[in-house]
């Protein structure tokens, strides 16, 4: 949680929040960002990088069946090892476990 506004009324709220935010090691990752539009704006940043490498993902995706001819399960060791590889988190959403599901039919493109 990113809360914004005024300090002394996040003070108030605070062990609600900290209690209702995700765990990290026992601790409530939630934090007062700062005044009115903070907490917004620190929160439309995080979601413009997290949609970005969704995006990547997708076009990596893309590119590995489209111009490799590659399987799913081949893309998904890829991203595995590129996520070995990562200081940086790849993403949240486990692409090689997503990517490994494998599906009845070969992808296709879709055409205009």
């Amino acid at each position: 949680m990113m809360p914004g506004g005024d300090r002394e009324a996040y003070r108030r709220i605070e062990p609600i929040v900290t209690k209702m935010a995700a765990q990290v090691d026992g601790a409530p990752c939630c934090s007062y960002i700062g005044p009115e539009g903070a907490g917004h704006f620190v929160k439309m940043v995080h979601n413009g990088i997290e949609y970005a490498d969704m995006q990547l993902i997708a076009e990596a995706y893309d590119l590995f069946t489209t111009v490799y001819r590659l399987d799913a399960g081949a893309i998904a060791d890829i991203f595995e090892e590129w996520r070995k590889a990562s200081s940086i988190p790849i993403s949240s959403k486990s692409p090689p476990r997503c990517c490994a599901r494998r599906t009845p039919r070969p992808a296709r493109r879709w055409s205009t």
